[in-house]
C-alpha cells in the first residue's frame, strides 16, 4: 500500500477503536494477524494498537473509561 493508504488505513483502525462499541476479541485478533504478516502494516499500526484495552463488555477500545 501508499503512504496515503496506510495513513487512510490507520485513521480506519482508530476510528473504529475510538468508539465505546470497540471491536471484538476476534477482530482484535486478525489486527494482530494483520500485524504479523505484513511489516509496514505492524509499523503503522502499532502505536494504535498498543492504546487498546478492553472496556466493561469485553470489547476492545482505545479509551474504555
Amino acid at each position: 500500500m501508499n503512504n496515503i493508504t496506510n495513513e487512510l488505513f490507520k485513521q480506519f483502525v482508530q476510528s473504529l477503536l475510538d468508539d465505546e462499541c470497540g471491536i471484538n476479541e476476534e477482530a482484535y485478533e486478525l489486527l494482530n494477524e494483520i500485524m504479523k504478516n505484513d511489516k509496514n502494516l505492524a509499523s503503522v499500526l502499532h502505536d494504535t494498537i498498543e492504546m487498546c484495552d478492553t472496556n466493561s463488555d469485553g470489547r476492545y477500545v482505545i479509551n474504555p473509561y
